[in-house]
């Protein structure tokens, strides 16, 4: 299963990764688009950019394990059947 990612470099490192197969589809009626996740991205690479995050925002079920796998146990919310998170690090 492939997953999606962006790195947005603001003001925090912000990475959002999403599983490809929700790409385009609807959620609570938005769009889940490809300029929000990125591009296709290896997990090698995912892993780097969850290490130096500071908020991510993960959707679907690889896109969180992805995220736990590295961060720990999390607080996983479903919505219309899809597993997301949020996690924010304060620095």
């Amino acid at each position: 299963m492939k997953l999606f990612m962006r790195v947005i470099n603001e003001r925090e490192h912000q990475v959002n990764i999403c599983d490809e197969e929700l790409i385009g589809k609807k959620l609570n009626e938005v769009t889940i688009s490809e300029h929000f996740y990125g591009e296709v991205t290896n997990d090698r690479e995912i892993i780097e950019e969850i290490k130096k995050s500071t908020m991510i925002n993960a959707l679907g079920e690889r896109a969180v394990e992805i995220v736990e796998s590295v961060k720990g146990e999390l607080d996983v919310v479903v919505i219309e059947g899809i597993p997301h998170v949020m996690v924010v690090t304060l620095i």
